[in-house]
């Protein structure tokens, strides 16, 4: 306000701070006129013509073929969970508390549609469900279980995803032990049906699998939505990697012997870019944006994308190629010419027999290409020489004999008529042996052992006498890279050695995948720290544009058994010698640790070897948190995120409690150890106060300690992160996963109840010693 404004009357003040609203209220209604919204016209001849000549769909069918996609796409979800138990308990609670009952719900004389299970989804875990905004708004039932959906999707516990993109991991047939790679993974949803597959068999003995999913993206921003997407599965092998996926680096780890190998991948899911028409039910604005030239403009790119995977997949490996498109150029295509070019090393993988209820079309075996103007090229007589620009040979189909030798009519083909779902295309892929242009594996020399001292990895390790590789035979149609720049490493005397960095290839564009490529060396010991610094801002935007504007990593930092924090974690909370310390990682190199991760020992040496020369955006689990010191206390408690993780591990700090108590401390911020059992009351009697890992184990489990059952459906163990003090106790839980638990126990907690772990009440700060 200005100072002749300070002069006035109160009454004129009042006047002129009020015009400014009326101001901003005649803008809005200006606006409010000016915006108008045009209904999307569903209509593209240029896309009808072209689909017509493909005979991509019968004639008969081709009516109802169009007119679904004018349909809006109805919604599904999947039930997630790492552990079969978990996710069994809430598809028992939405089959029990919800399905039954909106099936006698009637809004103005219209039932709601009953939720359907998708017959081919394993387990009755993915549904299909029609529930419009008017009974939303008319039902309280119907509201409910909306609320509950959203409530239990921001939990991770259920993910919306469309149908036919869960067809893929399900293809891939993921286990335990695997070396995964999603080379597109964003957004994330079909990433975290593989990290549940590879935690299919946890125990709560080994809840580690051997196994490790990586999951990529060239674009920094999505980057990091698809690490919120994942890492609500609290997985401890997972990896997040920012890098064009078709020159993606290959990667190396040391095995537990100390040999140091290339890693080749058991299962890579190649769900590339395209031009996106299977989704026009959800996406309406691409009826006016479509048109052919977007498919030829995106084939080399799909293209190179499947080479580089192939050469990055393991022999007996299973690599799955899928796309949101109904173009040929894209699909059919792309695999023709990869099976080409590997002269058999590649082979199609008749999927058939596999999700039986799930209505599909084999692939095309020939098709036509369209030029830029519209009119069709002829297949007859094409050579590169003649085509103009951006058209390939590859585009092209193959002859009626050859597409009979390739079997493109096993490739799996889904139109949204048949089962209400959007289009795909899926292609299972498997490598019986070293592909043609794959230079022959060559024999490295013996690296040096580590120094006895810390060690700051700001390079891989390289052996001190290792000699120039020979640069790889190129695939047809790839664009050779320039030669790599040389790097400096440090040898085991101290000296500079200059040497070709490997990895570097890989970057450019070379191919470098290998099967026995591997060289003798030694694992780093967790008796050391090792600070792994992220590859330099000026290195990384040379071959990633995508990557100016983005954050800077923090750097790595693995924790040595001698670390000062993790002496006072061990003795309070008794961990066994044999926890793995090194597999421990904060993301700091200086200052206090504010959270230690937990990751798998193959992520451990994933980052360590390659995290100078990849961008690795994320790993681990968030296993223990810092809190307010008390004197006599750790300065560490467990977070949630982490705690089946780390159990098996602790034997110090536990306390037991009854299935009164556990529903007494979901609902109550900080309740007082006199509304607890006598049994949680003697369990810590004789702890001070601090942090302390609740439990609760149902009459079925195999523990000792094995409780009466809880109400309601949730009938396995629970694991709660908790605060102990002189006179309550505290969970560190937050208000979804509370929510989570105490519908599965049957309460129905309001929408709105407050169920925060932060209470205004007296007793929560008596902290003082038991």
């Amino acid at each position: 306000m200005s100072s002749q404004q300070k002069r006035k009357p109160d009454g004129l003040q009042s006047d002129a701070i009020t015009k400014p609203k009326k101001r901003k209220r005649k803008y809005a209604q200006q606006n409010a006129e000016r915006t108008v919204y045009k209904e999307i016209v569903k209509e593209n001849p240029a896309f009808e013509k072209y689909y017509k000549a493909q005979e991509l769909v019968p004639v008969a069918e081709w009516d109802q073929f169009m007119e679904t996609l004018r349909q809006s796409l109805p919604a599904t979800f999947r039930i997630t969970g790492t552990t079969n138990s978990d996710a069994h308990c809430l598809r028992q609670c939405l089959q029990e508390k919800f399905f039954t009952e909106l099936h006698k719900i009637e809004v103005d004389g219209e039932r709601v549609p009953m939720p359907q299970p998708i017959p081919w989804y394993p387990d009755s875990l993915a549904w299909h469900v029609s529930l419009s905004k008017k009974f939303i708004r008319k039902s309280p039932l119907a509201k409910r279980f909306h609320n509950f959906l959203v409530k239990e999707n921001e939990q991770g516990n259920i993910s919306r995803q469309e149908t036919v993109s869960m067809i893929p991991p399900l293809l891939l047939d993921v286990h335990p032990h695997h070396m995964v790679l999603d080379m597109c993974a964003a957004p994330g949803s079909k990433t975290a049906q593989l990290i549940e597959f590879l935690h299919s068999a946890d125990t709560p003995v080994n809840p580690i699998p051997s196994g490790v999913v990586i999951a990529n993206d060239a674009d920094a921003k999505r980057c990091y939505m698809l690490v919120h997407q994942a890492k609500r599965l609290n997985s401890p092998c997972f990896m997040v990697t920012n890098h064009d996926a078709a020159v993606y680096p290959q990667l190396y780890y040391h095995k537990e012997c100390g040999n140091r190998v290339a890693l080749l991948y058991d299962r890579i899911l190649c769900d590339v870019p395209c031009s996106g028409d299977g989704t026009l039910r959800k996406n309406p604005m691409i009826w006016h944006s479509w048109s052919s030239n977007l498919s030829t403009g995106l084939h080399k790119l799909q293209l190179r994308i499947l080479t580089r995977g192939v050469e990055l997949l393991a022999i007996n490996g299973r690599l799955v190629y899928s796309t949101c498109s109904f173009n040929p150029v894209e699909n059919e295509a792309i695999i023709a010419s990869l099976l080409r070019r590997s002269e058999g090393a590649v082979n199609l993988v008749d999927v058939s027999g596999q999700l039986m209820g799930l209505r599909r079309i084999p692939g095309l075996a020939t098709w036509k290409v369209m030029g830029k103007g519209g009119e069709w090229f002829e297949v007859s007589g094409v050579k590169g020489a003649n085509l103009p620009r951006p058209f390939v040979e590859s585009m092209f189909p193959p002859s009626a004999d050859e597409a009979q030798t390739l079997g493109l009519d096993k490739c799996v083909r889904i139109l949204p008529h048949h089962q209400d779902t959007g289009g795909f295309f899926v292609a299972v892929l498997e490598k019986s042996r070293t592909l043609p242009w794959q230079k022959k594996p060559v024999q490295l020399s013996t690296a040096a052992p580590l120094p006895n001292s810390a060690t700051q990895i700001d390079k891989p390790p390289s052996p001190a006498t290792e000699q120039p590789l020979e640069k790889p035979l190129q695939p047809p149609d790839v664009v050779p890279s320039p030669t790599p720049e040389k790097i400096q490493s440090h040898s085991t005397d101290g000296e500079e050695l200059e040497m070709p960095l490997c990895v570097n290839k890989a970057v450019a564009g070379y191919s470098e995948a290998s099967t026995d490529l591997e060289v003798s060396d030694h694992s780093l010991p967790a008796q050391h720290a090792v600070v792994v610094k992220p590859p330099s801002t000026a290195a990384y935007n040379m071959y990633h544009k995508r990557g100016r504007g983005c954050f800077k990593e923090d750097p790595y930092v693995f924790l040595s058994s001698g670390d000062p924090d993790w002496k006072m974690i061990m003795e309070y909370f008794g961990f066994q010698q044999d926890f793995p310390v090194g597999q421990l990682l904060t993301r700091t190199e200086s200052g206090k640790k504010r959270n230690l991760y937990l990751s798998s020992r193959l992520a451990r040496e994933l980052v360590i070897r390659n995290g100078s020369n990849i961008k690795i955006i994320n790993t681990g689990i968030r296993a223990l948190s810092r809190c307010p010191l008390n004197k006599g206390t750790c300065p560490f408690r467990f977070s949630q995120e982490g705690v089946a993780t780390l159990l098996p591990f602790v034997s110090m700090r536990l306390v037991s409690m009854t299935a009164d108590d556990v529903k007494t401390l979901l609902q109550k911020p900080n309740p007082l150890l006199s509304d607890l059992s006598s049994q949680f009351s003697d369990s810590a009697r004789h702890l001070s106060v601090g942090p302390v890992l609740l439990n609760y184990y149902p009459s079925n489990s195999q523990s000792d300690q094995a409780e009466e059952p809880l109400p309601g459906i949730l009938q396995h163990s629970i694991h709660l992160s908790a605060w102990l003090a002189a006179k309550s106790c505290r969970l560190f839980v937050g208000r979804p996963d509370r929510y989570h638990y105490l519908v599965l126990l049957g309460m129905e907690p309001d929408i709105d109840q407050n169920l925060d772990t932060v209470s205004s009440s007296s007793h929560c700060d008596d902290n003082k010693e038991l």
